[in-house]
């Protein structure tokens, strides 16, 4: 009897079927949590579509988030906020340090607390208020003299003078450094005189010595003759803190001469 139940294609059978009826199980058991696995995806998915469509998050995600923080009256445009002491998103407003929009265009000035205004041309030159400068006012808030080549640092303007009497000694320009200068002269005759001679001079210090008297024409204009017409430039070194000065001669005028005259003086380097 034993050979019958373990000989021949019976014992066979009931091995094969055994084996058939355990896959059968496994089967089903990996089928089921292949549809869980499968039914969890998809709600992901469909959580991930709405977030991708900017849809609000479902209640369950944010336990403390309430509509008075979606769509209320007193919480409308608040956000999730993490609450670290109780450990949970809870409603909250966006924080900003950003200062009110004066409402124009300009530099902006802070006036009070998140208060602003645009800034006037006063502000600004307000900024500098204790800084006082004879020369120049440079970006970095100091001052300066100017030393760039051949600029004009005094000038005479075009004046008629009129009579027979000449112009004294008078200071066009006192250097704060010694160097080279240029002094450019114009004149002629509005209205010619009787008689009579004219000429414009002018005195500087060099090396601690006086030059006077010095002629920029040389012999002059020809005062006696309307329109006449003598422009001239000369140049010479200075010293630094003494007096470049000018003066109009008047030698027998007779008459009532007018002439028109104007200086320039420059600094070379």
């Amino acid at each position: 009897m034993g050979g019958g139940w373990w000989g021949g294609g019976g014992g066979g059978s009931a091995s094969g079927g055994l084996g058939r009826e355990l896959g059968a199980l496994d089967s089903a058991a990996l089928a089921d949590d292949l549809g869980e696995v499968v039914g969890e995806l998809g709600t992901a998915h469909r959580d991930l579509a709405r977030l991708m469509r900017g849809a609000p998050l479902a209640s369950a995600n944010l336990s403390d988030w309430t509509d008075a923080g979606v769509s209320g009256t007193t919480g409308a445009g608040m956000v999730p906020t993490w609450n670290q002491t109780t450990q949970k998103w809870t409603p909250g407003t966006v924080s900003t340090s950003a200062l009110a929009d004066p409402g124009a265009n300009g530099i902006v000035k802070r006036t009070a607390l998140n208060t602003t205004a645009i800034a006037a041309s006063s502000d600004v030159v307000g900024l500098f208020g204790g800084v006082s400068c004879s020369g120049y006012l440079k970006s970095d808030g100091t001052c300066a003299t100017p030393t760039c080549a051949s600029m004009v640092v005094a000038q005479v303007a075009p004046t008629i003078h009129t009579g027979t009497t000449g112009i004294g000694l008078t200071t066009l320009y006192t250097p704060s450094a010694a160097g080279q200068f240029r002094l450019c002269a114009d004149q002629d005759v509005v209205v010619a005189a009787t008689a009579g001679t004219e000429n414009l001079y002018y005195q500087f210090v060099s090396d601690g010595h006086t030059f006077s008297s010095q002629s920029i024409y040389g012999t002059g204009i020809a005062i006696t003759t309307q329109w006449s017409k003598v422009n001239a430039c000369v140049t010479f070194y200075a010293d630094a803190s003494q007096p470049i000065k000018w003066a109009m001669s008047a030698g027998s005028l007779t008459g009532t001469p007018q002439l028109r005259y104007e200086l320039s003086l420059e600094q070379l380097q």
